[in-house]
């Protein structure tokens, strides 16, 4: 039975090559999966095998960096210097790409031997480093297929490719491990988002050059993480690359992206969070209405949180409780209804319908919001008729799903493996090694209780493993400020109209200046959650003499954090007037400029006609 198994892996392997080679990169594992389901094979434990991996979590490095939820720190070993770096010293790196061949070995980046594998990850990572399998082609993922085949129960492990179905192939080989993709500066957001999703990844990887703050922002807005890889090891670059607010900084130097680290202060944090309003304002308006949605998005919210159920006729409508009694004017169950059924309830503040899911997705089209989707039934009908909703509405790019029901988490990733998901159920240290099976198993991202998690299980057992950590529910502004102050991202609330005037974003906005240096003061750009762009004074942090001009970072001090502005350009010479002017333009104002024009033009006529 054994060699029979080992044939069955070796021709598994021999088909994936041939697929990578051809260009079948849609490979299946049904054939497989069938085959030998009717019978457990033992496996006999090679000296490959019991090579030291276990079923354990990782203890990742505890630094003293003084910020919060800093950006993990990933190793690229590129060669042998880099590799024996890695146990040089009491600081280590939380993850370190490897670079697999089709023997198993770890390669450096021109392809030397640095050595086994085996050897690796006994000797040298030694459970103390998350490694990520680079897989450069088919024979290196042939390779790990080889490898996770061996039944060697290793649990905290990643794969990386710059191709996504090898990612998907090996996550379907193995839904244990997790799944990192790769992508070049020209890749579009979205695409990113829908790719890395639909093969199983939870981390995309961005080169610097495409790593701007908002880039980084429209995918973690979308349950995916972004790590960045940095073109040098010099303070400026990782900086830019910090500043970036990416989940993770890629580089060999890893202990120069430590010593950048450790200026920033225990106020600082390197990204704002995502205002998640929870169903709508639901102290101002109806739950789960079209009007609260609207008034979120106006008030600052970069999401609004709604729930869903599937009436008798197969549409979507609106609703928290399933019971209509409580924020209706009707009574039983929602789902005993047809949609028609449901428009002679209202809900109870200024008697609004009960919205569909199609309503609340018109409404907000052009607000920028992205709706978190409760999906709250059992019945699994539901998401083939989501399905339909967002292919009517073309709005995949604007939203994400969130259930407690496992079963539907498992539907989407079947049904619809474009659309980000994440789980609702509670994640925390103790159940972490179980709760990370499950994270596999469903393809699917972490929104938990507030109550279960705590800061450093938010850095070091979410943020090192590639995930986004979103939690609820804040009832109001105090909580929400302790928890971004804690570095959270995903802050779901009950007040989302508290941070209306908080900041979002901070750039760079001046363009001369006669003379630079580090602590000088310097104009920034802040942008609100509400939209308001305001200037704003801030301190130099690091600048860098280019001859005609300085690469700069700077910090701005809000009333309770710190937040910092990535590379920009500041030109020798005096400020000109009117340069770095931010003065928005505004509906009265451009109706101004547009009388003024058109008074110019009727005194132009009148003096050709008398001339």
């Amino acid at each position: 039975m054994m060699k029979k198994k080992r044939l069955v892996v070796l021709l598994f392997c021999v088909s994936f090559a041939l697929g990578i080679c051809f260009g079948g990169y849609a490979l299946s594992f049904a054939a497989f999966s069938e085959n030998n389901a009717t019978e457990r094979v033992p496996v006999e434990k090679t000296a490959f095998a019991s090579g030291g991996y276990n079923d354990g979590l990782v203890e990742t490095y505890r630094s003293d960096v003084a910020a919060k939820n800093a950006p993990t720190v990933v190793c690229d070993v590129t060669d042998k210097t880099t590799l024996d770096s890695l146990t040089a010293g009491d600081e280590r790196p939380s993850n370190a790409i490897l670079r697999l061949d089709a023997d198993c070995n770890v390669t450096g980046a021109g392809g030397e031997i640095l050595g086994s594998f085996k050897d690796v990850y006994a000797n040298i990572l030694q459970g103390k480093i998350i490694p990520v399998l680079y897989l450069k082609d088919g024979a290196a993922a042939s390779a790990a297929i080889r490898f996770l085949s061996e039944d060697t129960d290793i649990l905290d492990l990643a794969v990386m490719s710059d191709t996504p179905s090898i990612i998907k192939t090996l996550r379907e080989f193995n839904n244990k491990i997790r799944g990192i993709i790769s992508y070049a500066a020209n890749a579009d957001l979205y695409d990113v988002v829908k790719t890395t999703n639909e093969n199983y990844a939870n981390v995309a990887v961005l080169p610097q050059s495409a790593a701007s703050a908002k880039n980084v922002r429209y995918v973690h807005a979308r349950f995916k993480t972004v790590w960045v890889t940095a073109n040098s090891s010099d303070e400026m670059t990782l900086r830019d690359c910090i500043n970036s607010g990416a989940y993770g900084v890629i580089a060999s130097d890893f202990g120069a992206v430590y010593g950048v680290l450790r200026t920033y202060g225990e106020n600082d944090l390197f990204r704002a969070p995502f205002n998640v309003a929870h169903r709508g304002l639901p102290k101002q308006c109806n739950e789960n209405s079209v009007s609260g949605a609207l008034a979120a998005a106006a008030s600052g919210a970069t999401h609004v949180e709604l729930d869903g159920w599937i009436t008798t006729d197969n549409e979507i409508m609106l609703l928290h409780d399933g019971l209509l009694d409580r924020t209706t004017t009707g009574t039983g169950h929602i789902e005993n209804y047809s949609a028609a059924e449901l428009k002679q309830f209202t809900l109870t503040l200024d008697a609004e319908p009960i919205p569909s899911l199609t309503d609340a997705i018109r409404a907000l089209k052009d607000t920028g919001v992205i709706i978190v989707f409760e999906i709250k039934t059992k019945k699994p009908e539901i998401v083939a008729r989501l399905k339909q909703v967002l292919n009517e509405e073309n709005c995949y790019d604007r939203l994400v799903v969130i259930s407690f029901e496992t079963s539907i988490l498992a539907l989407m990733k079947e049904l619809l493996p474009e659309v980000p998901t994440a789980n609702l159920n509670s994640c925390s240290a103790s159940t972490f090694k179980t709760d990370l099976l499950q994270l596999g198993e469903l393809n699917t991202g972490v929104d938990c209780n507030s109550g279960t998690v705590s800061p450093k299980f938010n850095e070091y057992y979410l943020r090192d493993r590639g995930f986004v950590g979103w939690y609820w529910t804040y009832d109001n502004r105090s909580l929400m400020n302790r928890a971004v102050e804690c570095g959270y991202v995903g802050i779901t609330n009950n007040e989302a109209d508290a941070y209306a005037n908080n900041l979002m974003l901070v750039e760079g906005a001046q363009d001369y200046a006669e003379k630079l240096e580090r602590g000088d003061k310097i104009t920034l750009k802040v942008t609100t959650f509400a939209g308001a762009v305001k200037q704003a004074e801030g301190v130099v942090t690091h600048c860098v003499d280019k001859g005609d001009g300085w690469e700069v970072t700077a910090l701005y001090n809000s009333s309770r954090n710190t937040y910092h502005t990535q590379r920009f350009w500041v030109r020798k010479g005096a400020q000109k007037k009117g340069c770095g002017s931010l003065v928005e333009p505004t509906a009265s104002g451009a109706a101004t400029l547009t009388f003024l024009l058109g008074a110019v033009c009727l005194i132009i006529r009148r003096r050709k006609k008398t001339a």
